[in-house]
């Protein structure tokens, strides 16, 4: 059965916001379009199984037959689709500022999400649902990047009585947050000028230059050969990290890129070098997803006014640290109007 889309506040029907992208989710849009579930590389494996899974079915177990659900921040539809498979009967909407499309970036995903309406380029303090509409309201690591009021006033217009909000958010404590301070100093030490993507860009130039004149013209070269030893240098430097540092993926993925990018370098410089300036580019973008991710992080005294926020409006609300197979993900909060 396909359900008919969401209602605006005029009663008409919702398909998406102001088609306008919003540029600064542009890093986040780039990253759904390549089909991943979860925006954390370093993730957990099997994503959204254990404590994770538990949290959502416990929430979505509390709704009336044909409750309304709305996943905000819901980037490829990942806790939607968990929702939705756990309780068929529910209306799922899920919004993200990105320009998030889970139907054509997940593979299978028409079928996956033939029943879940999704309206891209939604910020979150203006999600084109009519008042006291929604029943739950959810959000996995995704709420923590808005400014907080704002984002509030549209969820205390959404929910109505007996409505919940269920966030997990990152902590400032979580093993996300640790991994993704060395993940962020990893891509800065790759990417930094005189690094090793600097000295592939110049192995790849002196192979394009000496096309003209023929290769040859290479071993005669005493810039080439100290481009090739400074570039074998660094190369050698980071497998070796990466096999030492298995726990921080954008090692290898850099590796991965580099090796992409020189594998057909003598046959094509040129494309070569788009490759591999390509390749930097999508690094830069994780950099930046990288740096929101800690500044988004929140401690518990910042838990504590979110509390606070919430039982203002007459919302009773707990928060507890969320343990994924003894480790720490972040916190997971639970809110009821009362």
């Amino acid at each position: 059965m396909h359900r008919a889309p969401p209602t605006m506040h005029d009663g008409s029907a919702a398909m998406c916001a102001d088609p306008t992208p919003f540029p600064q989710a542009a890093h986040w849009t780039q990253l759904w379009r390549t089909g991943v579930l979860h925006s954390c590389s370093h993730g957990i494996e099997g994503n959204y199984d254990g404590e994770l899974r538990l949290f959502w079915e416990r929430n979505a177990a509390a709704l009336p037959q044909g409750a309304r659900v709305l996943d905000v921040g819901t980037g490829n539809g990942a806790i939607a689709l968990l929702i939705h498979r756990f309780r068929p009967d529910l209306q799922v909407v899920g919004t993200d500022l990105a320009d998030v499309d889970p139907r054509s970036n997940v593979v299978d995903g028409r079928e996956l999400f033939s029943e879940i309406t999704f309206l891209p380029r939604t910020p979150m303090h203006a999600i084109p649902l009519a008042d006291g509409s929604v029943d739950l309201i959810a959000s996995q690591y995704a709420f923590e990047y808005a400014a907080q009021a704002p984002a509030l006033q549209e969820f205390f217009r959404l929910v109505g009585s007996g409505g919940r909000i269920a966030l997990i958010l990152h902590s400032t404590h979580s093993e996300i947050a640790r991994i993704s301070v060395r993940q962020a100093q990893a891509i800065t030490e790759v990417l930094r000028n005189d690094g090793i993507f600097d000295r592939a860009e110049q192995v790849i130039q002196a192979l394009d230059s000496a096309r003209a004149s023929g290769l040859s013209s290479l071993s005669g070269s005493t810039t080439a050969e100290q481009s090739r030893l400074a570039f074998n240098e660094a190369a050698s430097a980071l497998v070796e990290r990466a096999l030492a540092e298995r726990d921080l993926p954008v090692l290898g993925r850099s590796v991965g890129i580099l090796q992409d990018a020189l594998g057909s370098v003598a046959q094509d410089p040129p494309a070569a070098l788009r490759r591999l300036q390509n390749g930097r580019a999508v690094l830069a973008e994780e950099a930046a997803r990288l740096q929101e991710l800690m500044q988004a992080t929140r401690s518990e005294d910042e838990m504590k006014s979110l509390v606070e926020a919430l039982y203002a409006q007459g919302m009773r609300s707990g928060f507890e640290p969320l343990m994924y197979r003894g480790v720490n993900m972040g916190w997971a909060l639970e809110a009821v109007r009362e």
